[in-house]
C-alpha cells in the first residue's frame, strides 16, 4: 500500500456551541469534542489538530459576540469587517457578518465539521459566509444534514 501524501489529506476543524453553562450543556460540549476525536483523529483521510476545534460556551445563538466562531472564521481565511444586527430584521435578533477573504492569510484547514446546523447558523445570516468560504476552498459539513 502506498503512503498518502500530506497534500492529499483533508485538514479538518470543528465548531460547536452550547447556549448555557448548565451541567447538561457542558456534557453536550464534551460529547461534541469526543465525537470529533473519534471520527477524525485516527482517520487516515484527515489531518486532525485539536487546536482547530472551536467551541463557544454559554453563548446563546442570538448574541453577536461569539469569540471562538470569529476566531474560526479568521483561521479559515476570512477577515471579519463587521458584525451587526440585520437591518431587515425588525426584532434585531439576527446577526449579519460582513466578511471578506483575507488578502494576507491562507486557510489553516479545508473542512469545518459542525455536528448540528443550529450550532453554526442560528440567528446568523450564514449564506454569505458559506459562499465566501467555498470561494477560498474551505467547506462546511453539517452532520445533521444528509
Amino acid at each position: 500500500m502506498e503512503a498518502k501524501k500530506v497534500d492529499d489529506l483533508i485538514r479538518v476543524a470543528g465548531y460547536g456551541r452550547v447556549s448555557t453553562d448548565s451541567k447538561d450543556q457542558k456534557n453536550s460540549l464534551e460529547h461534541q469534542k469526543a465525537s470529533y476525536e473519534r471520527d477524525y483523529k485516527d482517520n487516515p483521510k484527515y489531518i486532525y489538530n485539536e487546536k482547530y476545534l472551536y467551541f463557544d460556551r454559554g453563548i446563546t445563538g442570538t448574541k453577536l459576540n461569539r469569540p471562538r466562531f470569529d476566531e474560526m472564521l479568521k483561521d479559515a481565511g476570512l477577515d471579519i469587517v463587521e458584525v451587526r444586527n440585520n437591518d431587515n430584521d425588525n426584532r434585531k435578533r439576527y446577526s449579519d457578518y460582513v466578511t471578506i477573504p483575507s488578502s494576507t492569510r491562507k486557510p489553516k484547514f479545508d473542512l469545518i465539521i459542525v455536528r448540528n446546523t443550529s450550532r453554526f447558523a442560528r440567528n446568523i445570516n450564514c449564506v454569505k459566509i458559506l459562499e465566501q468560504l467555498r470561494q477560498i476552498k474551505v467547506y462546511v459539513y453539517f452532520c445533521d444534514i444528509d
